[in-house]
């Protein structure tokens, strides 16, 4: 069986070109000669059988393509196909066509498809520039094929390379090749030597080539052995640079360090000579000096785990101060024959100052922040998303006498006043579920099983992505605040229930004053509306019956103007129309309200528009930027003269009441249709 018919992945012969049928013909006579010859020198004489033939023939195309595909792997592992060229190989081509004067020299790279040119000496284009040609240009497969050097001394009458289609492109003519080969014996490629004319090619020059090509092999090895040790080199700095690691190696107690680079920047060691284990120690910061020491020579102790790890400060010669944290194995040796013992101590290095600055700042916040929340009056507490308590600061360990550190949920629950423990939790539990915030007023056992009150509002710490990662929250002891509340609340009461009672004894005496002289009724009944408007702004701020307003802001604007004008509108129709935006208001606003807008209407009843059935009122009322306004408007009244030449003893009243408690302005117009009076007060002084 020849090479020709034995076809198997990556033999060069499986590929050559069909116009080589002669050569590959010629191959496989000289390998069945060949065959022929182990036979005989195999058979010692003896005639073997056919079969016995052929399973030797089977046995040999099964290793040769065994080695075909081991050939190609070790190729490709060179890393050489398709590479760029380099001078150590260019410089031995060049060599080569001097030495034997031909024109082109070649060191090709041989792999099932193709060879590939790693050198070209001479060789012209297109060629030089593809640096490949296929394998039916090769002259080089036929080295690789046989792993044995092949001379062709004129193409066009060899056997084997005749119809080679290089000798017409490429120019060869004489060729002499020999294997390029691995340590382990795979044939990558061949260097060869080329002529354009007919050459009888000696035996020196084969022998000369062949020192050639293991110089190339030479190279090859160098550049291979070159290329993993710059790649370890690469991956080792690439480490100790990513972890900031420095080497150091002690061979004994008392003995010397040695440093790598990084180890010797770091401790400002000035050169790479071994510095005594007394040196090194003398850098270690005297108040961890010992500690290190001993640790050190712990390491050393035959029984020991014979491991260093330590974190210490280092004084450099500078002065600076770092931290470092070091760490290190001994070697195991023998101190005798089967007794093992501690041989080095190889360690690493490196510099944790940045680390621990970082640490004693947050350990100082961490103090600091501990500080304030113990020392604030408020119970402070925080909680998971899950609503899981997992901090409280001491004044609520403090208050509630529960055991120091404890969070339990449990025993949190149990504090509360039987009668709140349900509205708390439904309280938290929405808060969970919506994310709004916590605030709610509930009775918390105090250590003395007090009940007391207390409000507990808790905040959402949100991360940039808008979920909730922590609740922060407040337990406030509000106990004597309700209680001096409730007491306020009595008091105010009492008071309202007696300035109700003195409008009514003023009311009264205004009356009863006025019945002997009928000239000052009139001036009485002016005075004892007032003091009815009065007494109705009073007892809207101030309901009777000692009721108490849960929202402050109940009291408004609108509601007060409805409560003081319901006197003035008629059955079936309002003869005075409020409209606007309203605003909360306080007592002294309210008052200060009530007599201007009682003079307003008494004056419209006695002169302007509620003079006349027809005439009406308008009260618009109207949030601005800078203040709220009321503005009062007159139509369908008598006609409008001139303004009056003075004002009244009711109108300077009211006037006055509500520049000094409102702090507002008024502006009359006299219009035709009827007077407009503008009201302008300031939005903070309308709630006192």
């Amino acid at each position: 069986m020849s090479e020709n018919e034995c076809s198997y992945p990556g033999s060069v012969a499986q590929a050559a070109d069909g116009r080589e049928a002669d050569s590959r013909e010629a191959d496989s006579r000289e390998a069945d000669s060949r065959v022929a010859d182990s036979r005989v020198a195999d058979s010692r004489g003896t005639p073997d059988t056919q079969d016995s033939v052929d399973s030797r023939e089977a046995a040999a195309c099964r290793a040769r393509a065994m080695e075909a595909r081991n050939r190609l792997e070790a190729l490709a592992e060179t890393g050489l196909l398709d590479s760029e060229t380099e001078e150590r190989f260019d410089r031995l081509t060049r060599m080569v066509a001097r030495t034997l004067g031909v024109p082109i020299s070649l060191f090709s790279l041989v792999d099932n498809r193709r060879q590939f040119f790693k050198s070209a000496f001479g060789l012209g284009e297109p060629w030089a520039s593809r640096r490949e040609t296929p394998l039916s240009h090769a002259f080089c497969r036929h080295v690789v094929a046989h792993d044995a050097p092949f001379r062709v001394d004129n193409a066009f009458v060899h056997p084997v390379v005749a119809q080679n289609p290089a000798m017409l492109e490429l120019g060869i003519v004489a060729y002499l090749g020999v294997p390029v080969r691995t340590p382990k014996g795979h044939v990558l490629g061949a260097l060869c030597a080329i002529d354009v004319s007919p050459r009888v090619w000696s035996q020196d020059a084969l022998t000369t080539l062949e020192d050639f090509a293991a110089l190339v092999e030479g190279e090859i090895d160098l550049r291979a052995e070159v290329l993993r040790r710059t790649e370890a080199e690469e991956m080792l700095t690439l480490a100790v640079e990513a972890t900031g690691l420095g080497l150091w190696w002690l061979d004994r107690p008392d003995g010397k360090v040695t440093c790598s680079d990084s180890c010797r920047t770091l401790l400002a060691v000035p050169d790479a000579a071994p510095i005594p284990y007394a040196g090194w120690l003398a850098r270690v910061h005297p108040a961890d000096r010992a500690k290190a020491d001993r640790l050190l020579r712990a390491a050393f102790e035959p029984d020991g785990e014979g491991l260093f790890q330590h974190e210490f400060r280092i004084l450099r010669p500078d002065g600076e101060m770092l931290w470092v944290a070091a760490t290190g194995q001994t070697e195991k040796g023998e101190a005798a024959p089967g007794l093992p013992a501690p041989r080095r101590l190889v360690g690493t290095v490196r510099n944790i100052t940045n680390r621990k600055r970082t640490e004693e700042l947050l350990a100082q916040n961490e103090r600091r922040w501990r500080e304030i929340l113990n020392t604030m009056p408020q119970m402070v507490w925080s909680a998971l998303p899950d609503g899981r308590s997992d901090y409280y600061n001491d004044r609520w360990y403090e208050y509630t006498g529960t055991a120091h550190g404890s969070t339990d949920i449990d025993e949190m629950r149990a504090l509360l006043h039987p009668d709140d423990e349900t509205r708390v939790e439904q309280g938290w539990h929405h808060a969970l579920a919506s994310g709004e915030p916590f605030d709610i007023e509930f009775r918390l056992r105090r250590h003395d099983g007090q009940y007391r009150w207390t409000l507990g509002r808790a905040l959402p710490m949100r991360n940039e992505t808008g979920e909730i990662e922590r609740w922060f929250g407040t337990c406030t002891d509000i106990h004597d605040l309700k209680v001096a509340e409730e007491q306020r609340e009595l008091i105010a009461r009492e008071l309202s229930h007696r300035i109700k009672n003195i409008f009514a004894v003023v009311n009264s005496l205004v009356t009863l004053s006025a019945r002997a002289d009928p000239l000052a009724r009139p001036f009485a009944d002016a005075v004892r509306s007032r003091i009815e408007a009065l007494a109705r702004a009073h007892d809207y701020v101030q309901p009777s019956g000692g009721a108490k307003r849960e929202d402050p802001n109940e009291t408004s604007v609108l509601g007060l103007l409805e409560t003081l004008l319901a006197a003035y509108q008629e059955d079936g129709g309002a003869r005075i129309e409020v409209s606007g935006s309203d605003h909360p208001t306080g007592i002294h606003a309210a008052t200060a309200l009530a007599l201007l807008v009682h003079e307003l209407a008494t004056n419209a009843v006695k002169y302007g528009a509620l003079s006349v059935p027809e005439g009406q009122v308008t009260m618009a009322c109207e949030a601005t930027p800078d203040a709220y306004c009321i503005t009062w408007k007159e139509r369908g009244g008598p006609p409008v003269g001139r303004p009056p030449t003075r004002k009244g003893f009711g109108t300077i009243l009211s006037e006055r009441a509500v520049a000094a408690q409102l702090g507002a302005t008024i502006t009359q117009d006299w219009e035709p249709e009827g007077l407009k009076v503008r009201i302008s007060a300031p939005f903070e002084r309308l709630k006192r």
